[in-house]
């Protein structure tokens, strides 16, 4: 019987020599349907009074638009800040018992940013 364990192992090693992975089927289809949604209505939420122009912000947020903590206003964001899965993933990842949450975090490029 595979474990939970045992099908994040493989992705450690490229973890550690990259500092980057993609785990396929982490999160079921409908999981990242339901969470890109409810990501997207918290950025466009937060945002929603910042009219300017892309050449009228900083070099700063022209690199990217950046929400933090979005679990704090959108209950539907907190099960993904907090998913078992996802902690369990990345905890195993850096070959660590837990991990503690410093914030969760969207960054969206903008066409034509830096």
């Amino acid at each position: 019987m595979t474990t939970f364990a045992d099908k994040i192992a493989p992705y450690a090693a490229q973890f550690r020599r990259d500092g980057f992975v993609v785990v396929p089927d982490l999160l079921r289809a409908d999981e990242l349907d339901d969470y890109g949604a409810a990501v997207d209505e918290a950025v466009t939420r937060r945002k929603r009074f910042d009219n300017r122009q892309l050449g009228e912000k900083t070099p700063y947020e022209q690199s990217f638009i950046q929400c933090i903590n979005l679990w704090e206003d959108t209950p539907q964001v907190r099960p993904l800040t907090f998913h078992p899965i996802v902690c369990e993933t990345a905890a195993r990842l850096l070959g660590v018992e837990a991990i503690r949450l410093w914030h969760d975090q969207a960054l969206y490029k903008e066409a034509g940013g830096g």
